[in-house]
Parts: structure tokens; C-alpha cells; sequence
């Protein structure tokens, strides 16, 4: 692996979360408004629109006030010109949505993936911005020889790996598997 092959990792890595950042933003669209820095999500029942409560343990499936179907909204309202304040309807009248699900897509709503991102974006600029490169040819027994910069290598390996089963990923990318 040389350190031509670290930056190709990085710019894999950088357009991903280029991406993410893309898909969390149009989320947080609605056409009343929309919110910068990523919209908040939660399960409201319908007739209501009040939250509901999300327990696999204590039910299969979510549901709200009398058995009435739940939507998925923002909790950022936006106004409009003729009823006040609304919040973003993102999915509504789910009468069979299994609470498992339910509480996997409100848990990883457009405000923490916008989080998320900004964070991984620090994590590679605390690491790679403004930091010297080896300066033999690069390859990974320089980087085995130079503990830092070996530590380096493996952690973007790793970031990468998270996108293992996207098309321009690449095999030579996959780190070791972990030690038991």
C-alpha cells in the first residue's frame, strides 16, 4: 500500500460523507422550510400528534393513542401561510411498522448524520490535514516502521471499511480482521 493508495482512501472516504451530508441536507427539506443543520425525528400517532413511546420489549409493533397509525415528523416546526406552525410529515399513517424499525430510522435522523459526518471530517483533519507524510516511498512497511503514521493508516482503513459494499471500494482497503 503506498501513500498514493492512502489518499485514494481518503477521497473514497471524503466523497461518502459528501454523500451522506447531500442525503441528510434534502431530508431536512420540506416545502414550508428547512433546517441547517438537520432535522430532528420522532414517531408521533396521527390523531393526536402527540409522541409515541418506542418499546421492542414491550410491543412488536408501534402504535398509537387507541391503536391509530403513527407518522414520522420533524420536531423543528416551519411556518406556513394559512395554519401556523408545522413540523416536516416525513412518513405518515403507518398502522404496521415494527418498533425495532421505527426506532432505527428516528435514531439515525439528518440532525445525527449531519453530527456524525462532521465528526469523521474532524477525526481525518486531526490526522491527515497539515501533518508530514513519510519520506521514504511510502509503502506500509515505512508505515509499520513509524508508529504514528502506521496508526494513521490503519484508522482510515477502518473509517473506509464502512463502506465495504460500495462499488469503487476497494478489496486491497479491508483491514485485518481483529483479534479475538
Amino acid at each position: 500500500m503506498t501513500v498514493t493508495g492512502v489518499e485514494k482512501m481518503l477521497a473514497f472516504y471524503r466523497t461518502r460523507l459528501d454523500e451522506i451530508e447531500w442525503w441528510a441536507r434534502e431530508a431536512s427539506q420540506s416545502h414550508h422550510g428547512s433546517t441547517p443543520t438537520g432535522e430532528h425525528w420522532r414517531w408521533e400517532c396521527e390523531e393526536t400528534d402527540q409522541p409515541v413511546t418506542l418499546n421492542p420489549v414491550t410491543s412488536e409493533y408501534v402504535e398509537g393513542v387507541d391503536q391509530a397509525p403513527v407518522g414520522l415528523r420533524s420536531v423543528e416546526e416551519y411556518p406556513t401561510s394559512s395554519v401556523g406552525l408545522l413540523s416536516h410529515l416525513v412518513i405518515r399513517n403507518q398502522d404496521e411498522i415494527r418498533t425495532v424499525d421505527a426506532g432505527h430510522i428516528a435514531l439515525h435522523d439528518p440532525a445525527r448524520a449531519l453530527r456524525a459526518v462532521e465528526v469523521k471530517r474532524r477525526i481525518l483533519s486531526e490526522l491527515f490535514d497539515n501533518y508530514p507524510e513519510p519520506r521514504a516511498d511510502g509503502d506500509e512497511a515505512l508505515w509499520h516502521k513509524v508508529g504514528h503514521d502506521y496508526a494513521r493508516f490503519k484508522v482510515i482503513r477502518l473509517l473506509v471499511s464502512e463502506f465495504s459494499e460500495h462499488p469503487d471500494y476497494r478489496e486491497e482497503w479491508r483491514p485485518s480482521p481483529a483479534a479475538s
